[in-house]
């Protein structure tokens, strides 16, 4: 039993003719003068030869393309993020720590914050919901670094240099942008809840890192065994707090001048008793 053969659609076949890359599909023949009858179908197609195309070769083109489209699309949402990148959002926090820096955080728009990261308000709302958003990020990060920067401390080294040069790190290289942000987020810890969840958490991790240090420099013999640990390093911490209170009032103010104080200062309060040193 033959099968019928299937005939492309007059209107179809004219519009495939039509398209500049498609009609070289098309394949010219010369019409012969009589063309026999479709034998299961009893009657000749509608169109001449030299206008019809090879439907074979049509069809295999079709699906190639269709093929290449899909594959296309399909490259494309798995090139697209499903979830925000993490640099984009380092980049919004840093461009919000600078408005904030120098306009302070009420002060301060999300339109000046889009602005400064040279994105859409659209956009920077897939990764930060609001301004407080922002500001509780920059919190988070400044105590993870500052986390961090302890964590990489050798408690093993000898306490007053090491003393010594965080002090410098913290009184003198930080720059002022990063001491009135600082101060900020000290300032913002009393009126956002999630700052100020922050916050806290910041202190009591230095606070802790601070008695470990003294714990550690006191099992080799460095300071005394006898001093209240916890005092003096809430008196440690008052210190600094001060320093960049004065930087932020004075910018003419000189925090290196101040290190060899300190250190004095610290010497005498860690100074080992009589009967420890007997």
């Amino acid at each position: 039993m033959t099968l019928p053969q299937s005939r492309a659609d007059p209107r179809r076949v004219r519009l495939l003719l039509a398209h500049p890359i498609r009609s070289s599909l098309a394949r010219k023949q010369p019409a012969p003068a009589s063309r026999p009858a479709c034998p299961s179908i009893g009657k000749s197609p509608p169109t001449p030869y030299h206008d019809t195309i090879d439907l074979k070769h049509l069809a295999h083109y079709e699906n190639e393309r269709s093929f290449s489209t899909i594959i296309g699309m399909l490259k494309l949402d798995r090139d697209r993020p499903s979830v925000p990148s993490t640099n984009r959002r380092a980049d919004i926090l840093d461009a919000a720590a600078r408005c904030f820096a120098r306009l302070g955080f009420h002060q301060t728009s999300m339109q000046q914050i889009c602005a400064e990261a040279g994105m859409s308000a659209g956009n920077l709302y897939r990764y930060f919901p609001s301004k407080e958003a922002i500001i509780a990020g920059i919190a988070e990060r400044d105590r993870t670094e500052v986390g961090q920067h302890f964590a990489s401390i050798d408690v093993s080294a000898d306490f007053f240099s090491v003393l010594e040069g965080m002090a410098q790190h913290y009184f003198a290289e930080r720059t002022d942008e990063q001491i009135g942000l600082c101060l900020e987020i000290a300032t913002e810890s009393r009126r956002n809840p999630d700052v100020a969840r922050i916050h806290q958490d910041f202190d009591t991790e230095v606070h802790a890192r601070l008695i470990a240090m003294l714990q550690a420099a006191a099992a080799r013999g460095e300071v005394s065994k006898t001093a209240d640990y916890d005092a003096i390093a809430t008196m440690l911490m008052v210190i600094v707090d001060g320093v960049w209170n004065r930087r932020v009032a004075n910018p003419s103010f000189e925090p290196r001048t101040l290190v060899p104080l300190f250190m004095d200062l610290v010497r005498h309060m860690l100074k080992p008793t009589s009967s420890e040193r007997s």
